[in-house]
């Protein structure tokens, strides 16, 4: 629970905006609402103010870039959305939960102890969750405050109401997911993808905090929750919001979180355990001019550091309409689970970031079809080490002439390891590797999505991606001969039945989507048939 929020905040007394730039927002403000379109707009405020908001107008210009209709907001009689309210304050609507929270909502300012703007809070509140059929949960109450200080807006609940409500729904919108542990699922994807996104731009931090078991899911909740209400005070929150809204891309506040803590990574660092934890949940900014500064550090590892591709996955899963949260294959692709790092596509090795491509496959199966842009590594005495149980001198000598050469460049190329996409060979060289190399404080290391030959099919094969000698059927030989070699090793006679009839399934599997994609509707029709007596049959053996 979050309690004790804001207690650093002073009476907010905000300083009057600069004339000329005030009439020149006015004039865009009109003219956006005519024709449309806020581009012109956004660039006065983010090239004259640098993304600051004068607050006279700041309700008009979040309302305009929200795509909220204010005149659909004021249909409704105040009479009307007041009775609303009223009504909608209930036991079965968490009436004493919200109603605790409501007390302690910025408790240091006058405006949120008078009983009026408490009572305001929560028919707000409450009649927020009965509009969007949620539950109500803790940290709501965060987010809506700074909405009451809004000043051209703060004088009209109904246009508070919604504005507060297209809010959400854009850069919050998974807490809108009706059932509760669909929100916590999808709180864990961005929990995940926070610690890879650290371990990829400062790993030796991350190790850090993982050590002292402080670890995203532990500091970051009410980031994600409140987005960032929490801790702000409300200057420093309308500064952040400002950016946020005028960047559009509700990634930010993630990426937000990631430049604070790599911003605050000396103090970090010479905390030990015992006083690591207090650092991270006061972890805040309270200068509206630094707020700005830390964003766009946070956008410049945004739009040019981090791979495309994870991006795209995170985005989709946290914010996708009707999201259920992650999968265990949803995980794997994102780059979590046993994966150390995260992951990147081919089509991210094609963008303008420098990337440097290692190989880590076998001598054969580089020679079966590599990346024209890979190096290949030679991993051979790690994996027999490991075949074997044990890193013996050889496989150690492997990881550490590898990080000699990695740490040379100094962060200045990012580092893609091509392994097969199998967990079980994988786990004998590229991922052993992107381990060593983070631990060895070697920043954007990162394992290409599914293996070499599904990312070069699944970007199109060789004639989208440039590959040197492609034979993939040369190519599925070996894999099939090195699963077999591990498997066997390493299981007994039923669990290598199982494994060569899971394997082949998946063959056909692939197969078959292969064919579904290119038939007519009626075969479609037939094969889906087909496709779903193989699952069960790998569902079967699985569980069997």
């Amino acid at each position: 629970r979050f309690v004790g929020m804001n207690l650093r905040d002073e009476e907010w007394v905000p300083a009057e905006t600069d004339a000329r730039f005030l009439r020149k927002v006015r004039v865009a403000v009109t003219r956006s609402d005519v024709v449309n379109d806020v581009s012109l707009l956004r660039r006065l405020i983010l090239k004259e103010a640098g993304g600051a908001v004068p607050h006279e107008l700041r309700g008009a210009v979040w309302s305009l870039l929200l795509r909220l209709d204010s005149a659909a907001a004021l249909e409704e009689s105040e009479t009307a959305f007041k009775t609303r309210g009223m009504e909608s304050v209930t036991e079965e609507n968490s009436k004493d939960q919200i109603w605790k929270d409501v007390l302690r909502t910025r408790p240091s300012l006058l405006l949120f102890k008078k009983a009026s703007i408490r009572n305001a809070l929560l028919r707000f509140l409450s009649l927020f969750c009965l509009d969007n059929s949620v539950t109500y949960m803790q940290g709501f109450n965060e987010i809506v405050a700074p909405f009451l200080l809004i000043t051209d807006v703060g004088g009209n609940p109904r246009l508070v109401f919604a504005l507060f409500s297209a809010f959400i729904r854009k850069y919050a919108s998974f807490l809108l997911q009706s059932d509760e542990e669909q929100i916590f699922e999808t709180l864990k994807v961005s929990f995940w993808s926070l610690g890879r996104l650290l371990i990829y731009h400062d790993p030796e931090l991350y190790y850090h905090l993982e050590n002292n078991m402080m670890t995203p899911d532990i500091f970051a909740a009410s980031w994600f929750i409140t987005l960032f209400a929490r801790n702000f005070t409300v200057e420093a929150i309308f500064a952040l919001w400002d950016m946020l809204i005028l960047d559009e891309d509700p990634l930010g506040t993630h990426f937000f979180g990631l430049a604070l803590l790599i911003k605050r990574r000396v103090e970090l660092m010479d905390s030990d355990q015992a006083s690591l934890p207090e650092k991270l949940m006061l972890l805040s900014s309270s200068e509206p001019d630094e707020v700005r500064e830390i964003w766009r550090f946070g956008n410049v590892l945004r739009e040019q550091q981090s791979p495309p591709s994870f991006l795209r996955n995170m985005s989709n899963r946290i914010f996708e309409a009707g999201s259920l949260g992650p999968t265990a294959s949803d995980r794997f692709r994102m780059g979590t689970g046993d994966i150390p790092v995260l992951q990147c596509s081919c089509g991210d090795l094609m963008s303008p970031m420098p990337f440097f491509v290692w190989d880590c496959r076998t001598h054969d199966e580089y020679e079966a079809g590599h990346l024209a842009q890979a190096a290949h590594l030679d991993l051979s005495s790690l994996r027999s080490d490991l075949m074997h149980g044990s890193l013996d001198k050889a496989g150690e000598d492997d990881l550490l002439d590898a990080v000699g050469v990695c740490g040379e460049w100094n962060g200045s190329l990012h580092i893609c390891l091509v392994g097969t996409g199998n967990p079980r060979l994988d786990a004998l060289d590229v991922l052993p590797l992107a381990r060593r190399l983070t631990e060895a404080g070697i920043p954007r290391v990162s394992v290409l999505r599914d293996g070499f030959l599904d990312a070069v099919e699944a970007e199109g094969g060789p004639d989208v991606i440039e590959v040197v000698d492609y034979d993939p059927w040369r190519s599925q030989d070996i894999l099939g001969t090195r699963v077999h070699s591990v498997t066997r090793s390493s299981s007994g006679p039923v669990e290598v039945f199982t494994e060569t009839l899971l394997e082949v399934t998946e063959e056909v599997s692939r197969a078959f989507d292969t064919a579904v994609a290119k038939a007519d509707a009626e075969v479609k029709n037939f094969l889906n048939i087909i496709g779903e007596n193989i699952q069960n049959l790998r569902g079967k053996t699985r569980s069997r």
